[in-house]
């Protein structure tokens, strides 16, 4: 976040804010707690000599040009948190009533054809029939995400952090996830980017559920 952003939300000159990074001056406690809140820090971090080592939970994740996700930015980290939290309420909530497992979560693996595990997320989505014509992107990714929900997979989609359009996510940072949840598979797709990619994204993560590898710590 450039200094004259940060400095703004807190209502200091930019010079204040760089003369604390560089550990030249302090801001005050006050100050402290306005800076935690703009960058979406947890404020014990500001009295760390350095940043803790974050492990996230889902290391695997869809990236720009498919690169390991790497110094992700705190939007992404408190989407994550808060994509969990609905995941662990609506687990426990569905368990209560059901809580059977969905058969095709972790159905295939590694070693399996390509070929025979797509034609199973076809047939598993559309039937027999195959597939219905679309008009266009958009069309034709909303069509698939209903099937998928139908299906038992829980497919969220949004471009900003719960309601804040204030907090975008960053299609650099992930185009999506998946976790495959044998009760719960939940698949999120970054809004942000092209629909296009979004239907590639959606397709890419199927695929995980169906070999049950999304490297989540069940």
């Amino acid at each position: 976040m450039p200094l004259d952003v940060v400095a703004k939300k807190i209502a200091v000159k930019p010079e204040r804010v760089e003369n604390w990074i560089l550990g030249d001056d302090r801001p005050t406690f006050r100050q402290a707690q306005s800076l935690s809140a703009a960058l979406h820090i947890p404020f014990g971090y500001l009295f760390l000599k350095e940043p803790p080592e974050e492990k996230l939970p889902i290391p695997d994740l869809r990236t720009v040009g498919s690169d390991p996700a790497s110094r992700l930015d705190s939007n992404f980290r408190t989407l994550l948190s808060d994509v969990l939290f609905k995941r662990d309420w609506f687990k426990e909530f569905v368990g209560e009533y059901d809580g059977k497992e969905v058969e095709f979560v972790g159905k295939f693996g590694l070693d399996d054809d390509p070929k025979e595990i797509a034609a199973d997320i076809r047939v598993t989505l559309y039937g027999e029939a195959g597939e219905p014509e679309t008009p266009n992107w958009e069309k034709h990714l909303r069509v698939l995400i209903t099937k998928a929900e139908e299906a038992g997979i829980w497919v969220m989609r949004n471009g900003v952090v719960g309601s804040n359009t204030h907090r975008p996510l960053a299609v650099s940072q992930f185009r999506g996830f998946a976790i495959s949840d044998p009760v719960v598979p939940l698949i999120f797709i970054n809004g942000k980017d092209a629909p296009a990619a979004q239907i590639f994204t959606l397709a890419h993560e199927l695929a995980h559920i169906w070999l049950g590898r999304a490297a989540f710590p069940m």
